[in-house]
């Protein structure tokens, strides 16, 4: 998809991408709103947004790494040995040699390492069964590697600390918000939808301290309804 496509950066991200740019681009009108407004805009087919609440993520202490016994077809939890009884903590990314990633669509090897996601902070000592995401398949329909992962070529890298920008299409995530009703013997409420977003209004009197109450609510709730619509893109932590 090609269309409603964000990305959201950290300061820092934001900061290396402009510098990048006005360094390397000699087009005065490319680079005007960058030079003199410090904002990046369109780029790349991507609107970006900085944000100061992208989040820092620190590894595990888990060193020399190694895979206990091969993962199954469909695994969604691998069997890892760890010197020093370090954790891998929830956010992690682990690699595993020869287990790269494949095209979605042709299946055809991308180059690089498949990335796996720790799910649930664990501490990890000898053959101990860690969380990962996505589950592995190296063939059928729902095929993301090349090969699962074996302890023939026990090479498990942890990836370092970082920042998790994030890039994603308008599907990737989902917003939902529920009108409330209005409580009943207060003298003022309305209900105010905008764009899918529903906000309660409620004003009150207090007597006792001679103020004038207002209040707003939101009900909502989200989720990631197609994840694999988003990526995050690492940075200096």
């Amino acid at each position: 998809m090609l269309n409603d496509r964000f990305a959201a950066l950290s300061p820092a991200a934001t900061n290396a991408l402009m510098l990048s740019l006005t360094a390397n681009v000699f087009q005065p009108s490319l680079i005007e709103d960058i030079a003199k407004e410090a904002a990046v805009g369109r780029l790349a087919g991507f609107d970006l947004f900085e944000s100061q609440n992208v989040p820092s993520h620190t590894k595990g202490t888990a060193t020399t790494i190694t895979l206990a016994s091969n993962p199954a077809a469909g695994a969604s939890s691998v069997s890892l040995t760890a010197g020093g009884n370090g954790t891998l903590v929830k956010g992690d990314i682990i690699t595993f040699a020869v287990c790269n990633a494949v095209n979605p669509i042709s299946k055809t090897d991308l180059g690089y390492a498949a990335q796996f996601v720790v799910t649930t902070t664990t501490t990890v000592t000898t053959a101990t069964s860690v969380p990962v995401s996505p589950a592995m398949y190296a063939t059928g329909a729902y095929q993301n590697v090349t090969a699962l992962p074996t302890t023939g070529s026990n090479v498990v890298t942890l990836v370092g600390s970082h920042q998790a920008n994030l890039a994603y299409q308008r599907n990737a995530f989902s917003l939902v918000t529920v009108p409330i009703q209005a409580p009943e013997g207060i003298p003022w409420s309305e209900t105010v939808e905008y764009q899918g977003m529903s906000i309660r209004l409620v004003k009150d009197f207090d007597i006792t301290n001679d103020q004038e109450i207002v209040r707003l609510d939101v009900l909502y709730g989200w989720t990631a309804t197609y994840p694999d619509l988003a990526c995050r893109i690492l940075g200096t932590p």
